[in-house]
């Protein structure tokens, strides 16, 4: 008898370690619906519904193939994220980090997303629809900047998600089989547009190609309000030299906001500006 039931155990055992297995070969496996337009809908690890542009070649690609963009980016704004936070995400793209903030807060929550591209406006706001938090998301198609006024910005025709302050030579352009296009675009600071916002703000993303020193310079009064404010900015060399400014200016601003700041991993660890400057791209966390 004691036989048999060790291999009943066994085969259970063997089952079970088949289902996990089958089940993870499900979550990992592409998935893509086109639906028309242009556009193919995914899914998320995480479960968030996407509406993708099919002709996007920086987004689209990692989305339909892991189901996961930036995995230990996202994988940290899972954590950091409450429900009945206030999050402002600065450069939504087509609302990825957008949406996941949105399912995380809950209706109890806010989630202020602004994109700088028009064209990326419609993917950004049908997936807030779609995923049903439209009721505490709100999205505006606006650059943030350090003052009111516009931006020159060059759109990324195939590459979507690199539109930038700042422009790329039409030869590198041609390399990766890109071309781009200048539009101008209405700016403001986050001061200015948050500046009567009396909900605590949790988090503040930032991923605007070139643009984190004018959205930083511009959300000065926002830090000092917020005493417990986290926030997620890529840092990219290039970006920094090519729109006019160091690593050592980024830092020296960084440090003046009074934040602290770590470099985003498997784990997430305290760094300095030597070995800041000698990281081409990563993410950072800078809390108070």
């Amino acid at each position: 008898m004691a036989d048999a039931i060790s291999g009943v155990q066994r085969d259970v055992n063997a089952l079970l370690g088949n289902l996990s297995a089958a089940e993870w070969l499900l979550k990992l496996a592409p998935a893509g619906v086109p639906v028309g337009g242009g556009r193919v809908l995914t899914k998320t690890l995480y479960g968030t519904l996407l509406y993708l542009d099919e002709k996007d070649r920086l987004i689209t690609p990692h989305l339909l193939l892991n189901r996961v963009f930036e995995p230990e980016v996202s994988q940290l704004a899972e954590t950091l994220v409450r429900p009945g936070d206030t999050v402002v995400d600065v450069g939504a793209n087509i609302g990825y980090y957008t949406c996941s903030f949105g399912r995380c807060v809950g209706p109890t929550g806010r989630v202020l997303a602004f994109e700088a591209d028009p064209n990326i406006c419609g993917l950004l706001r049908d997936n807030i629809m779609i995923n049903n938090i439209f009721g505490w998301t709100s999205y505006s198609n606006v650059a943030i900047s350090s003052k009111q006024g516009t931006l020159k910005m060059y759109r990324r025709i195939l590459f979507q998600g690199n539109t930038s302050i700042i422009r790329v030579p039409p030869a590198i352009l041609s390399a990766y089989g890109d071309t781009d296009e200048e539009f101008e675009i209405p700016c403001a600071s986050l001061d200015n547009l948050l500046h009567d916002y009396d909900r605590p703000i949790a988090l503040i993303k930032i991923d605007v190609e070139g643009s984190e020193r004018l959205v930083l310079e511009g959300m000065r009064g926002l830090v000092e309000r917020n005493p417990g404010i986290r926030i997620i900015l890529e840092w990219a060399l290039w970006t920094i030299r090519d729109s006019g400014s160091t690593p050592e200016e980024m830092w020296d601003l960084l440090r003046g906001m009074d934040l602290r700041v770590f470099k985003i991993g498997q784990t997430v660890e305290a760094i300095d500006l030597p070995q800041l400057a000698g990281t081409e791209i990563c993410y950072l966390l800078l809390e108070r």
